[in-house]
């Protein structure tokens, strides 16, 4: 036996479509409010990145840019690092002393460090001013890096290290 029932009533075409379409733009507009600001702020991320990129760089002129073999057979690295006028933030840097096979970077921030020095021997790291310049200084065992060829510099920009700004060969000190 069947039963049929006569007040039934399907969702009209015009109602339906309507639907669909408020649901589209829910789904635009919750995509929107996630998506946006991600990109808004990878891109400020990527700005700042850049223009640290562009104001810190190794000074190739300076006299102290370059390495020594210390008495324990070790090898010191100096480098000058140039900052320029523009005003930005900078967390800090790092610097990437690598051979012909192997590297290592060594994080460059304001105060204490165990790894980098100032010139004149201070583990009280101070960066660049604006439109300044600060040496450091790396002491590296040759069981590290057993030969040196070349120095690198990225920018360290609301503690996100940004990509090398600069990459120069390193000679011998004279």
């Amino acid at each position: 036996m069947k039963i049929i029932i006569l007040n039934k009533k399907a969702i009209s075409p015009i109602i339906a479509t309507i639907l669909l379409i408020l649901l589209s733009v829910a789904a635009v507009l919750l995509i929107a409010n996630i998506i946006v600001p991600f990109v808004r702020n990878t891109l400020d991320e990527n700005k700042m990145c850049f223009d640290a990129s562009d104001q810190i760089k190794i000074d190739t002129e300076s006299d102290y840019t370059c390495y020594l073999e210390n008495a324990e057979g070790d090898f010191v690295v100096n480098v000058t690092i140039q900052r320029g006028t523009k005003e930005i933030e900078i967390d800090g840097f790092l610097i990437g002393v690598s051979g012909e096979a192997i590297g290592k970077s060594y994080e460059v921030k304001a105060g204490e460090s165990t790894d980098v020095e100032m010139l004149d021997g201070s583990t009280n790291l101070e960066l660049p001013g604006k439109g300044g310049s600060r040496t450091y200084s790396i002491t590296i065992p040759k069981t590290e890096i057993p030969d040196i060829g070349s120095i690198l510099i990225a920018p360290i920009v609301n503690d996100k290290t940004c990509k090398e700004s600069d990459e120069a060969g390193i000679n011998l000190c004279i």
